[in-house]
């Protein structure tokens, strides 16, 4: 919901264009989150963060996700070709470029996620 109360309120300072195309980008955003999430889903123990993936759309630092996540994986590649496609704007960050991924187990105790390193 904060997102949406902020889109308000920068879009109310737009022209109608530059409003959709940053709620847009927002929306690929979040979406692009969903799938990374998906994609670092792994199995404790097993060898399977091995691909690496933009951490955000927003910044290119890279991850590492489970190669085994193929739809998620390609998912993530296709948002980004909407992203850049729609003309979205990335941050200037900076990022540690990571050497390996491993596969922790999650917070939850449920499965495991791939932890860049």
């Amino acid at each position: 919901m904060r997102i949406g109360v902020a889109l308000l309120v920068a879009c109310t300072a737009l022209s109608a264009t530059a409003c959709k195309k940053k709620s847009q980008c927002g929306m690929l955003e979040e979406q692009y989150a969903k799938a990374l999430s998906s994609a670092l889903a792994c199995t404790p123990g097993k060898d399977q963060c091995t691909v690496q993936v933009d951490s955000s759309l927003g910044c290119r630092c890279s991850v590492f996700a489970n190669a085994a996540n193929a739809e998620h994986l390609a998912r993530l590649k296709a948002l980004r070709s909407e992203f850049d496609a729609a003309g979205c704007t990335e941050d200037q960050c900076r990022c540690m470029m990571p050497k390996s991924g491993s596969c922790e187990p999650s917070p939850s105790g449920e499965g495991g996620v791939c932890q860049s390193k």
